[in-house]
């Protein structure tokens, strides 16, 4: 399906931001990799993972991956306040597979360590 830029305002968009924000994101424990989120999210939009991702980047302003990765971080930060919890548990619940990549990430996104 070949969208003009006026139907991209209409299509996908909301959808994609109800899929994010309403349940799919939240019912998955963030065990799986980005790519693989965006395809889910594609897949049940029946569209390429580009084209959501397109789509996504023009309402919003930000890529899909950076709000996944916000959204991850957030989560994390609620996480941190129990202090029974390890960090590398922590990163596995969000969906790093590595303590070291989800402290890198965690920076970059809050300007400092966890």
């Amino acid at each position: 399906m070949h969208l003009t830029d006026s139907d991209t305002e209409d299509v996908g968009f909301d959808h994609i931001g109800n899929i994010v924000d309403g349940g799919v994101i939240h019912d998955k424990n963030l065990l799986e990799g980005i790519g693989q989120y965006v395809a889910d999210i594609a897949g049940e939009l029946r569209y390429t993972s580009a084209y959501v991702c397109m789509i996504f980047k023009k309402q919003s302003g930000i890529t899909l991956n950076h709000y996944i990765n916000m959204y991850r971080i957030s989560k994390a930060k609620e996480l941190l306040r129990d202090v029974t919890l390890k960090l590398a548990d922590i990163a596995e619940m969000v969906g790093y597979s590595s303590e070291n990549y989800f402290s890198k990430v965690f920076k970059k996104y809050e300007g400092f360590s966890p």
